[in-house]
């Protein structure tokens, strides 16, 4: 609990001086409450969030591309679509934290 405390800590403090816009900031918060490593779908954290899941997948792209946040697509046994990994280490990183 203590590390995603300070992940939370670091989002809200450091988000606008690295950049982030308030919606990828936001997802951030939500991911992080999770924990560092989240598995999710994008439709349930646009429900979360009270976005569309089509919102959600820009500030998803945004944040990977600008190496904030690293995205680990999973499949399910049947070859379908499951829940992607998102990884935020890499704001860590990008933050000085690591």
């Amino acid at each position: 609990m203590e590390a995603n405390s300070q992940l939370l800590r670091l989002i809200l403090h450091r988000h606008a001086a690295m950049g982030l816009e308030s919606q990828e900031a936001l997802l951030l918060l939500h991911m992080a409450d999770v924990g560092m490593e989240v598995r999710v779908r994008q439709g349930d954290l646009a429900a979360r969030m009270g976005m569309s899941a089509r919102q959600i997948s820009r500030i998803v792209a945004r944040l990977a591309d600008r190496g904030m946040l690293q995205v680990t697509p999973t499949s399910r046994r049947d070859g379908g679509r499951a829940e992607n990994i998102y990884d935020l280490t890499p704001f860590l990183v990008a933050c000085g934290d690591r």
